[in-house]
């Protein structure tokens, strides 16, 4: 894979391309991207600038380059999974899909159904590669993505080196949940944030790699500003779909219950198909709720032209659904979700969880505005 083929990031690669030409380069950068956006394909081209092209990192082989990612334990790996036990089948994952996303990764590593993190183990193992000299390079990279995953301790020990960074040293921490990292760890990096991606780009990635251009652009609409998630899209459309239709369910009978108390039980049976998706099935519809919510609110205060997608399967208009989302209930709604999170993160009884979440939107939903905006 030659990574300097990397499509998109045109504004963070002019920034990381200065950086290096004037000897700017931070020891630690932190690059963030909002999902479906990943950073890692940027990191990856990153790096390949700093190696200076050198044929071993397109292999992912460099021995001055290091990668951390979250782990648990799966068929392969039974017990105290560390970032090594994995790297082969990280490496293909990667060398396949440069734009690949956490949760697909999840899925290659048949991890999907379990909480990946990145515990104090994986950054102990981090530690054993720092203590070694470069060998190739004046200095060693370490890679860590979905830094928002570590775990208390292991985020502690980063802190700690971030504040006594080893020598000769570059940490590139990749998050697309930047909340979810110590305030201290974040203060203590180089800040990157990623803009979505033009549409034409996407359509652009997409058309190299043979894709007629009438369902490129079709695909580059729905992609929500990332490439990863047109080549997601371009594989498969079905989860984009179910999201769509349990998303369009969960609205449609939270309506509903304001004049019919027995679409209380539907509700419920609602909560116990979204409980039945993996953990990671659950994280992303969460995700994709979030981002309806958003885009409804967009389009209430007159921003429409920013949303990429309105319509829905089954009817469903965001048009029809953006007067319900306004300044009286708009962060109750996004806490709504947030703590769902939260919550799933701490492995919370995913039905009762699901239950409460779905009861509480027929609350928020009919909660008037008080200052009406057009659409």
């Amino acid at each position: 894979m030659d990574f300097s083929t990397i499509d998109g990031y045109l504004s963070a690669k002019a920034l990381l391309k200065s950086a290096i030409a004037e000897n700017r380069i931070a020891h630690a950068q932190l690059f963030v991207a909002q999902a479906p956006r990943s950073s890692l394909a940027l990191a990856l081209w990153y790096a390949n600038e700093l190696l200076d092209h050198h044929p071993s990192f397109n292999r992912m082989m460099h021995p001055d380059v290091h990668f951390v990612f979250p782990v648990n334990s799966s068929p392969l790996v039974k017990k105290d999974p560390l970032c090594g036990d994995f790297m082969g089948l990280f490496r293909e994952a990667v060398l396949d899909n440069p734009y690949v996303s956490l949760n697909q990764w999840y899925a290659a590593a048949s991890i999907e159904d379990k909480e990946a993190l990145i515990k104090v183990d994986v950054v102990k193992e981090m530690l054993k590669q720092l203590a070694l000299k470069p060998v190739l390079n004046s200095y060693k990279i370490i890679i860590i993505w979905g830094a928002e995953r570590m775990n208390t301790e292991a985020a502690n020990k980063m802190l700690k080196m971030l504040e006594e960074p080893p020598q000769n040293t570059l940490f590139l921490l990749l998050t697309h949940r930047e909340e979810q990292l110590l305030p201290t760890i974040v203060s203590r990096c180089q800040r990157l944030l990623l803009s979505p991606e033009p549409l034409e780009v996407i359509t652009q990635a997409l058309t190299k790699k043979g894709v007629d251009l009438s369902r490129a652009n079709d695909l580059a609409l729905r992609a929500e500003g990332s490439i990863g998630q047109a080549l997601l899209l371009l594989s498969d459309d079905s989860e984009r779909s179910r999201y769509e239709s349990l998303f369009t369910e969960w609205v449609r009978t939270a309506f509903k219950v304001k004049n019919d108390a027995s679409e209380v039980a539907t509700l419920l049976v609602w909560a116990e198909k979204v409980a039945a998706l993996t953990k990671e099935g659950q994280r992303q519809f969460l995700a994709f709720a979030q981002g309806q919510i958003r885009s409804a609110m967009l389009i209430q205060y007159g921003a429409g032209s920013l949303v990429l997608k309105t319509e829905f399967a089954d009817n469903f208009s965001l048009q029809k659904f953006a007067p319900f989302v306004h300044e009286e209930n708009i962060l109750e709604l996004n806490s709504l979700l947030e703590n769902a999170i939260y919550h799933l993160s701490r492995n919370a009884n995913t039905k009762i969880l699901f239950a409460d979440m779905a009861l509480q939107m027929t609350k928020l939903i009919h909660q008037p505005s008080r200052q009406p905006h057009s659409s």
